[in-house]
């Protein structure tokens, strides 16, 4: 676990976003277009799940975001996933995210 926490400290790449109206995330919560949550790769959910973390994107204000569903990301090089809302809130069209856990 250790080793999982130092190599995903910080994480560089790609930020999409999802919309799932109706749907239940993977912390039980019901899926919202404007919250300020994200998901990671279901590898990290045992590291990240609940936790805050901070998203820095090109050109935009960093954002805090909490980590309440995950999905299998790293297969499409994927380091975040958002609601629809939030990304159109916050990401102002960029497709390239630093992630870091709050510590």
């Amino acid at each position: 676990m250790l080793e999982l926490l130092a190599m995903q400290a910080e994480m560089v790449g790609r930020a999409t976003y999802y919309h799932l109206p109706g749907n239940v995330m993977r912390n039980g919560e019901m899926y919202d277009p404007y919250a300020p949550t994200c998901a990671v790769d279901a590898s990290l959910w045992p590291l990240m799940g609940g936790e805050i973390v901070i998203v820095t994107i090109p050109g935009q204000p960093d954002v805090a975001l909490r980590v309440t569903d995950t999905g299998y990301l790293r297969r499409w090089g994927v380091v975040i996933d958002v609601p629809m809302g939030t990304y159109q809130r916050y990401f102002g069209g960029a497709t390239t995210a630093t992630v870091r856990l709050l510590q």
